[in-house]
């Protein structure tokens, strides 16, 4: 896993090849830079809370699968002759959705829900097929996973969640009541407190 240090200025991709999976990159002024003839291939790795562009690319190549970019000071995407492939991701309130200048390169969109970015969802680049624009429902403000409801749930192009962080489906596995032996009279109540566990042992 890579995760940004909080000083760090962003994580910078200028050699051949870089892949960062499963990752968090925050805190930063851009969570991810790619320049030069680097190719970066990331996925499922959640973007957030970067200063300036959560993905900032001036040269090279990236292939952009399963993220989720989300309240960045800049754009989620921001591509500046950057070639690029953009898929199974959201992209919600940060300035711009994706922003990407046309210098002929290629750059391939698909089945990304971009919704609620404060000046637009696409500047300079159409949003491809498959895509939606709505509230992707997140857990809370501070946990991205999808809630059972949302809107990105089996819309990828595998059919499975869009974004890094899927809907979990915890199922309790056992419920501790407390206090645990109680004589109640008839006609009468005691509080108590019911803790639900996961399979793993975790309230």
């Amino acid at each position: 896993q890579v995760t940004a240090p909080r000083r760090a200025n962003r994580s910078s991709c200028q050699t051949p090849e870089v892949r960062i999976s499963s990752s968090t990159l925050t805190g930063n002024a851009s969570g991810v830079y790619v320049g030069g003839t680097a190719a970066l291939a990331m996925d499922h790795t959640l973007v957030h809370g970067n200063t300036n562009h959560g993905f900032h690319g001036i040269g090279g190549s990236a292939n952009l699968q399963y993220n989720t970019f989300v309240a960045n000071g800049g754009s989620g995407v921001f591509a500046d002759g950057v070639s690029f492939t953009l898929q199974n991701s959201i992209l919600a309130s940060n300035s711009y959705g994706v922003q990407s200048n046309d210098y002929g390169v290629p750059r391939t969109l698909s089945h990304n829900d971009v919704w609620s970015n404060s000046r637009t969802n696409y500047s300079g680049v159409n949003e491809g097929p498959n895509s939606l624009s709505a509230n992707p429902l997140f857990i809370s403000a501070s946990d991205f996973h999808l809630q059972s409801t949302s809107p990105c749930r089996r819309v990828s192009s595998a059919g499975t969640d869009l974004g890094a962080l899927p809907y979990e489906n915890t199922v309790v596995a056992s419920v501790e009541v407390i206090p645990g032996n109680v004589t109640v009279d008839a006609a009468e109540s005691t509080p108590c407190i019911a803790r639900a566990y996961n399979s793993a042992g975790s309230p």
